[in-house]
Order: C-alpha cells, then structure tokens, then sequence
C-alpha cells in the first residue's frame, strides 16, 4: 500500500518539477530534508492524526453516534431528510434525552449493514467534492490505501 502512495506521489512531484523546471522539488507531506527531518516530521503528523482522531471519536461518542450500528443518526436537517429517505418514513426515532444532541432513526425492517470502510471513504470523498472542496492528491491516495488495510482487516474490526 505504502508503494501506492509514492507511487501517486512520485508522478505529482515529477509533473511539477518538469512543468515548473525548478531546481529541486519535493514530495507532498514531506520535508524539505527528508534525511534530517523525517523523523521529528513525522512523528509530529502521526500525533496531529491521532489528536484529531481522539477529538472525533470523543465528539461520536458523546453523542453516543460511536456505538449505533443499528441506527441512524440524526443531528441535521439534512441527516433527518436522508434518514426519512432511507425506508420511507416507516421507522421509528428515538432520543436519549435532552443532554445528548443527536436523534436515532431505526428503520423498519432488517437491521442496517455496518459499511465497508471503502465505501465509507468513497461516500467522504463523493461529499467533499459535491460541497466544492477536495483532498489533496497525496492525502486521498494515503487515505485510500489505509481504507484498503483496513478492508483487509474487516473481519478483526
């Protein structure tokens, strides 16, 4: 997966160095002086990801969104449209009380398929550019192969 990502990266660096013609040109995400500064680079990006990562799980799981597999929720008008969407109408909402601010739609019928962490990204990604915004080429690719290790570890998740 890794030769994925420098794969990606390789091509974009090579595109700007040649239509550029600087003198040197470095790979996104990476320092300038890979040999020297590697390390501390990124030992630094390992600990902004897991930061942002421990804020998220943190927010999810105040709102107890972590541990809803079976639901949907629902903090939005958008989430609550698309909830609705999902069988019609014909399920049923539910709320934990006024301190968690988060509604769960249970829908009627069989219970909802935990999704494939491929799909999850591509639904991220689809959101992102619809919205008119978009990864960076070497963030999505790194992103990619990570949702493709995790896929591959789908049954241990």
């Amino acid at each position: 997966k890794r030769f994925q990502v420098y794969n990606v990266l390789q091509r974009r660096k090579r595109l700007e160095h040649e239509s550029s013609l600087a003198r040197e040109s470095h790979h996104d995400f990476h320092p300038h002086d890979l040999e020297h500064d590697g390390e501390a680079h990124f030992a630094k990006l390992v600990a902004k990801e897991t930061a942002l990562t421990e804020l998220t799980v943190g927010r999810l799981m105040g709102n107890y969104i972590l541990f809803s597999d079976a639901y949907i929720p629902v903090q939005t008008g958008m989430a609550f449209y698309a909830a609705l969407q999902a069988d019609g109408g014909k399920g049923t909402f539910y709320s934990l009380g006024s301190d968690v601010h988060c509604l769960f739609y249970k829908p009627a019928g069989e219970a909802l398929a935990t999704p494939d962490p491929t799909e999850c990204f591509t639904s991220l990604a689809n959101h992102a550019s619809m919205t008119g915004r978009r990864f960076e080429v070497g963030y999505a690719a790194a992103f990619e192969a990570f949702t493709q290790v995790l896929e591959s570890r789908k049954e241990g998740l």
